[in-house]
């Protein structure tokens, strides 16, 4: 892949780039839970996308996904078109965007590597559920909120 600016590439382009950055090391399975929470980000409107679902928006909103923050050494970090992991992180993309699989990390949003400790920017561990944890990271979702007050009579 060429490097070139983002707003250049299609938001299935970005996507699978994210992943790649994230997850080319780690087994295919890891890279499709990587597109799949980028997805399910996507899909809450909040403050990293606004009202919209955009995955674009949510890949490039600062501190989103590390590997697309200045100061992070994959930033400036390209595939090479015939690689196996680019072409793992394509895949993993189409699974994703298609959701043509049911969603491997159980509604995750959150990811972090196990070597690191917990994100304290999320907030506290125990308002998250660890769904899934494959190779080396850890997938997350926030635990439901309480919607409905109890009947106390």
């Amino acid at each position: 892949m060429i490097p070139v600016p983002y707003d250049q590439l299609s938001e299935e382009q970005l996507l699978a780039l994210c992943i790649w950055r994230e997850a080319r090391g780690e087994l295919f399975l890891v890279k499709m839970c990587v597109g799949q929470v980028i997805v399910n980000r996507a899909k809450v409107a909040c403050w990293w996308n606004g009202d919209t679902v955009s995955i674009r928006a949510t890949i490039l909103h600062p501190f989103q996904f590390s590997s697309f923050n200045a100061d992070d050494p994959n930033a400036d970090k390209w595939p090479e078109d015939d690689s196996q992991a680019w072409q793992d992180s394509i895949l993993a993309q189409k699974s994703a965007m298609n959701q043509s699989l049911a969603d491997p990390t159980d509604g995750a949003t959150y990811y972090f590597d196990k070597s690191i400790s917990w994100p304290s920017g999320w907030g506290k561990e125990a308002d998250y559920e660890n769904t899934v944890n494959l190779g080396n990271l850890r997938f997350y979702k926030p635990k439901p909120h309480l919607t409905q007050m109890p009947d106390l009579e």
